[in-house]
């Protein structure tokens, strides 16, 4: 028979599995930086004393934690990865290694890069749900692509309307069943994610299918603008790009009862002067204009007015207007 506590047990061993074929070892310390009561941060707890790794727990850590603690891995959502890493990139940490979970972010290239940058640290992106524990983490050479665990589950995506299998290069929701025992079982369990799956070989040598580009999303986020559908994650790998936005957030309005959207930028205080705020605004435009073929409205707004994205939880990059 098994019991709640071999399934909590199951989701340690699955967070010990990924930190050891990340090279987390025990001779490393950990600076886990998730809210405390969650269940990814309880997993993620439970298997870095198992490895035997010295841990230490706050939901929200100063560049000063970084200093007097001195982690060699710190374990965040993106966002306030990116919160800390503004101060960490004027100052000397021994962090050699950033896993970040909970959003998009890891897996979009621009916003994994940005980390790595402020850091000088890998980053790995863990997709995991409070559902069933971890399902996959990014692979360390394919750029973007997450491997979902095909030992712990049977991997499917279909289209959401019709329940169909999706034709290879689409994009789907991710469908998982449990393949071992488990108290509570997942039977074609429909994640709401969003995610095109690649069959194929992978050059890291993982057989395991991976998600190319990551999980992109959720399905209640995909917005249809113009004829074109649109992703947070899209917008965000563009926006990213550009070294003088810290945050950003995306208006989501009706005219004439079709969806438009404009987007709010957070640029790095250090910036000064109108024409300056205005040539970075300007350049943000005429890239997302020219990667998606759309004219959204772009608005600078004042430093830390975006702060309540960094809380430890999944960014609210939307807004209803």
């Amino acid at each position: 028979m098994v019991s709640g506590a071999d399934d909590l047990r199951a989701r340690a061993r699955q967070w010990r599995t990924m930190l050891e074929a990340s090279g987390v070892t025990a001779g490393d310390r950990i600076l886990h930086a998730l809210p405390s009561g969650s269940a990814v941060a309880r997993d993620c707890w439970s298997a870095a004393l198992e490895l035997g790794a010295v841990s230490t727990s706050t939901p929200r850590p100063s560049i000063d934690d970084l200093l007097v603690m001195a982690p060699t891995v710190l374990v965040s959502t993106p966002t306030d990865a990116l919160r800390l890493g503004r101060t960490a990139a004027q100052a000397d940490t021994s962090l050699v290694l950033v896993i970040v979970t909970g959003e998009a972010g890891g897996s979009i290239g621009s916003t994994r890069r940005r980390i790595e940058d402020q850091f000088g640290a890998r980053c790995i992106d863990v997709y995991q749900l409070v559902e069933a524990g971890i399902v996959g983490w990014s692979c360390g050479v394919a750029e973007g692509g997450v491997h979902l665990a095909e030992d712990e589950y049977t991997i499917e995506s279909i289209e959401p309307h019709t329940d169909q299998p999706v034709d290879a290069g689409r994009l789907g929701e991710l469908v998982i069943t449990t393949r071992t025992p488990r108290e509570t079982p997942l039977v074609r369990y429909r994640t709401g994610d969003l995610v095109q799956l690649s069959h194929g070989g992978c050059t890291c040598g993982n057989p395991w299918v991976r998600a190319e580009g990551g999980v992109r999303g959720r399905l209640s986020e995909r917005r249809l603008v113009r004829g074109i559908e649109l992703l947070p994650s899209t917008i965000e790998h563009i926006v990213r790009r550009h070294p003088a936005v810290v945050e950003y957030r995306l208006l989501v309005y009706e005219v004439r009862g079709e969806c438009e959207l404009s987007v709010q930028l957070e640029l790095d205080a250090a910036i000064a002067g109108e024409d300056n705020i205005a040539r970075a605004s300007a350049e943000v435009s005429a890239d997302l204009r020219r990667s998606l073929g759309l004219r959204l409205p772009c608005e600078v707004v004042p430093p830390a007015s975006l702060n309540d994205q960094d809380e430890g939880r999944r960014a609210r990059r939307f807004s209803r207007q």
